[in-house]
């Protein structure tokens, strides 16, 4: 947790930043696209929003992007992936500090951190923890997309289809709240090999084969109008790797599962 004499000192350094930037930077404003900068100052009037995606935020007029920027803030306060922000019919006020967006809808200095709440925490700008699969997945007989593979956890699912051998996929979980997410900024991750890795499948299957090395678990089988892979445990998150087979020429299909815990 972050003191409150030393974020109350981030907040007035970053406040003399900003009269800083001012001074170098003319305001702007307009309806047209703007320069993409990492320090400069925008009025904007129109339609205009702000988007937070993965690892970018991006201003934009309807669904085009006109600029991009590290991450965005609003009002002092970070936007999470997926937020989007916008103070149409009233102006946009964007001030860009280091490749970082502050937006305000009221003329003035924008607030680069808030220092009203002494209690306050700044929010994380992701959980603490997420899953990451490696997936290389391949069939005996390339044909159209049915080399394929799908993850299945809880009421979740992930599925992957390619028309090359083999195909590639990653995939983050966020173990928080179980859900599918795009790749989050900022993390480390270290391989984690997953725990009561079981065979698993469906239907007509035969010489199904899964052997574990670390945090890889690999499966090839045979089949027909069937499914067939792995089940295996990481952390509290209990989940499903497998291929479906639709023909019996499409023998020999499998996957390499790398897993990985971030944060």
């Amino acid at each position: 947790m972050i003191a409150v004499r030393d974020f109350l000192i981030f907040a007035s350094l970053a406040f003399i930043a900003v009269a800083f930037i001012a001074s170098l930077f003319p305001v702007r404003e307009g309806v047209t696209p703007i320069t993409q900068c990492s320090d400069c100052a925008f009025k904007l009037t129109g339609p205009y929003s702000i988007v937070q995606y993965g690892n970018y935020a991006a201003v934009q007029l309807g669904a085009r992007q006109v600029a991009r920027y590290g991450w965005a803030y609003v009002d002092g306060r970070p936007l999470r992936p997926g937020d989007v922000a916008s103070c149409y019919p009233q102006p946009m006020y964007l001030w860009v500090i280091g490749g970082i967006a502050y937006v305000s809808c009221a003329d003035g200095e924008p607030i680069v951190g808030v220092s009203y709440a002494v209690s306050y925490t700044p929010p994380l700008l992701h959980p603490a923890e997420f899953l990451k699969l490696e997936i290389t997945y391949h069939h005996g007989y390339p044909h159209g997309c049915r080399n394929n593979v799908h993850v299945t956890w809880g009421s979740t699912r992930a599925d992957f289809c390619s028309s090359s051998n083999p195909g590639y996929a990653i995939l983050w979980i966020d173990l928080t709240t179980g859900q599918r997410v795009r790749e989050p900024p900022g993390v480390t991750c270290n391989p984690a090999a997953p725990t009561s890795v079981e065979r698993y499948s469906s239907g007509s299957v035969s010489d199904l084969n899964v052997e574990q090395d670390g945090n890889k678990v690999s499966f090839t089988g045979n089949g027909y109008v069937a499914q067939y892979g792995f089940s295996a445990s990481v952390g509290n998150l209990r989940l499903t790797v497998y291929v479906l087979d639709t023909w019996a020429i499409d023998w020999g299909q499998g996957a390499d599962v790398y897993f990985y815990l971030c944060s």
